[in-house]
């Protein structure tokens, strides 16, 4: 039997709606990823709780950061001018999944709540610092991006909260981030791998903060600790770089598919995150109207 599709019109009646008990709810966004498990039948529920009539699509600057509406979708990311001034490097993790199609379908709401960890965004947004609003009809909380992902499918949402907003602290001119997507096969694929590297930088070129971030080499999107103590408070040179890259590729706990082996992914990894810290110090040389390096090297 097809479940009921309830459309709330306000975020109340949506939190009610799925407080009910009563009956097993999902909550929809833009349906890309939900679609498929509900036709795969991973996923029964009585009653999907579309949130489409809500106004969460805005992106503003507010209190020193990047917030952006839960039912932004990527084509809205990718094409803001904010965030493309800010961090273009999001702008491209965004831009670059899958197709047109997806893109303006697909919300950034939808796409961490999903936990997948082959999905573009929540590399860079994590890497960037990105934190999450979660509400429930009793309160709001805050819940940094890096604890919102717990596994595969699994984040730290409760059943009764519905992610509202994704917040990103606003660039200053010594910030840098970076975003590299490797394609093994075609350019609407999932990534083989995905590198996003946030830089800190000092006046005199040292690194004073850093976060590593990776994407399909694990159960979920994770930070690369050991990476990031290396590059903090060093001064960038060639050799930090790669052993930056080999403590991610250690780190990385990747599966063997169609887009590479195992060991194929982690060299990808020791190679793409020198690059992509040199492209996160280029950036942070940039002044804010500029563009920001990013990367798609194709196999």
């Amino acid at each position: 039997m097809a479940p009921q599709v309830l459309e709330p019109a306000t975020l109340l009646e949506a939190l009610t709606a799925l407080g009910d008990e009563s009956r097993s709810s999902k909550v929809i966004a833009g349906g890309t990823g939900l679609t498929l498990l509900l036709r795969q039948q991973l996923l029964s529920p009585d009653r999907l709780i579309a949130l489409h009539r809500l106004p969460l699509t805005s992106i503003t600057m507010q209190e020193a950061r990047v917030s952006v509406g839960a039912l932004a979708t990527h084509a809205q990311i990718a094409a803001s001018a904010l965030v493309r001034k800010q961090y273009p490097a999001l702008a491209s993790a965004f831009g670059s999944v899958a197709t047109p199609r997806i893109r303006n379908m697909a919300t950034v709401g939808g796409n961490l709540v999903h936990a997948d960890p082959h999905l573009d965004p929540p590399v860079a947004l994590m890497a960037a610092g990105a934190s999450v609003t979660a509400s429930s009809i009793d309160s709001e909380r805050e819940i940094p991006l890096s604890d919102l992902l717990l596994g595969y499918f699994e984040t730290e949402l409760a059943p009764a909260e519905i992610l509202t907003s994704v917040h990103v602290p606003a660039r200053s001119k010594d910030v840098g981030l970076s975003f590299i997507k490797h394609l093994s096969r075609s350019k609407d694929d999932y990534a083989a791998v995905d590198v996003s590297v946030w830089l800190s930088v000092t006046a005199r070129g040292g690194i004073e903060d850093a976060r590593v971030a990776i994407g399909g080499a694990g159960p979920t999107v994770f930070r690369v600790s050991e990476a990031e103590a290396l590059l903090r408070g060093a001064e960038l040179d060639p050799q930090i770089a790669i052993e930056a890259g080999d403590a991610s590729a250690s780190q990385a706990d990747p599966d063997s598919d169609t887009r590479g082996s195992a060991d194929y992914k982690r060299h990808l990894i020791r190679v793409l995150v020198p690059r992509a810290i040199e492209l996160a110090m280029k950036d942070a040389a940039r002044p804010l109207e500029g563009a920001s390096p990013s990367g798609h090297p194709r196999s």
